[in-house]
């Protein structure tokens, strides 16, 4: 079960705390401090397609796009990132961006953040997790993250058929190291 205030530090210097899980919110929204390390490499954009993404950004600036158009958010600025809309997000600028993440609704997402977050403390991730793992959220949780382009359908026929085989060798969903259980 995710863990609150347990902060986990990636390789590349981001930081998660979760603040509110799921299951304390009877799945209404998942909220963690997240933490954007200044000069780190931007992630791949992505989709959530059931789930509003929003950052009150506390300190730093916060680049982001939506559609591929570029935004910034300064200190004290709230970002919604509407379900469905490809994004990304990154700090911009010399210092790191501190912000509170909420996502609607929470769902898995606390098991998401924390097995991303947990995967990246022990290997650089510079554009995101691998192929693979991105494959089996997308199996596996209601959360997953999707790539934009793509149809959707056509991703989840692929990481129903590829997840059985990534379990063999060893892929998870969930791990218990970061998570306390494993699916």
């Amino acid at each position: 079960m995710p863990t609150l205030n347990k902060p986990i530090i990636t390789k590349d210097g981001d930081s998660i705390e979760l603040i509110e899980t799921s299951a304390t919110t009877g799945g209404a929204r998942v909220r963690a401090r997240l933490t954007f390390k200044a000069g780190t490499p931007r992630p791949r954009s992505h989709v959530h397609p059931l789930q509003e993404e929003t950052y009150e950004v506390l300190s730093g600036r916060l680049a982001y796009h939506l559609d591929d158009v570029k935004r910034i958010a300064e200190a004290g600025e709230t970002v919604v990132l509407p379900r469905g809309i490809s994004h990304r997000h990154y700090a911009k600028g010399p210092e790191d961006a501190v912000t509170v993440l909420t996502m609607i609704p929470g769902w898995d997402f606390d098991y998401l953040l924390e097995n991303f977050f947990g995967l990246s403390s022990e290997k650089s991730y510079t554009k995101g997790p691998d192929t693979i793992q991105v494959i089996i959220w997308m199996n596996k949780l209601k959360s997953g993250i999707y790539l934009p382009g793509v149809p959707i359908g056509l991703q989840s026929a692929v990481a129903r058929l590829v997840t059985p085989l990534a379990y063999r060798f060893g892929y998870r969903a969930v791990y218990r190291r970061f998570s306390g259980e494993e699916w």
